[in-house]
């Protein structure tokens, strides 16, 4: 099983870029509110370490 990850991520809403770097550094629960209209809580995998999203449920009005 490959635990291969990205080491830089490119966040991006409507063709412009939001944020880019390293997960840990841009993966925050307010991005993904940002870019997604997600909110969410953002913890540490408990294997990889990595950011891991877990969704608190849809806001419709940023649709």
């Amino acid at each position: 099983m490959s635990r291969d990850h990205s080491n830089h991520l490119i966040a991006m809403k409507k063709g412009t870029v939001v944020a880019e770097g390293a997960p840990s550094d841009i993966v925050t629960a307010d991005l993904v509110q940002e870019v997604f209209g997600l909110r969410c809580l953002v913890v540490a995998d408990p294997v990889s370490g990595t950011p891991s999203v877990v969704p608190l449920g849809r806001d419709r009005s940023c649709d």
